[in-house]
């Protein structure tokens, strides 16, 4: 999981593969899973990515404070709860996904219908 430092500041991204943080990226690593999970910790922030996004100072560009990050508060439930709710959210990302891409791909069919018709 990162979070932008500067630039887009407070962008919340889930990562599956390996990748390179750059110097404008925090990563969140060795999270105590006995203490919050990472997922749900990830659903929290993408959450309250707004908020992260406040924290941002600077005239120009804005960046945020690494301590500010690690300031941030949430509130946590029983690891129960968080798995509970992590698979939930989880399971409604999935299908918000499904439905852009069903959205994309009705768009390109009309876009080809409309084409046909006006050609």
């Amino acid at each position: 999981m990162s979070i932008s430092e500067g630039g887009s500041c407070g962008y919340v991204k889930w990562n599956n593969t390996k990748f390179w943080a750059g110097g404008h990226c925090y990563t969140l690593l060795n999270v105590d899973e006995n203490k919050i999970l990472n997922k749900f910790l990830y659903q929290i922030l993408k959450n309250d990515e707004k908020k992260l996004m406040r924290l941002g100072v600077g005239s120009g560009l804005k960046n945020i404070q690494k301590l500010d990050v690690e300031n941030f508060k949430i509130k946590l439930p029983s690891i129960k709860e968080q798995n509970k709710i992590s698979k939930f959210l989880n399971f409604l990302d999935l299908k918000i996904n499904k439905c852009f891409n069903e959205i994309i791909l009705l768009k390109r069919f009309k876009k080809g219908l409309l084409q046909k018709m006006f050609c």
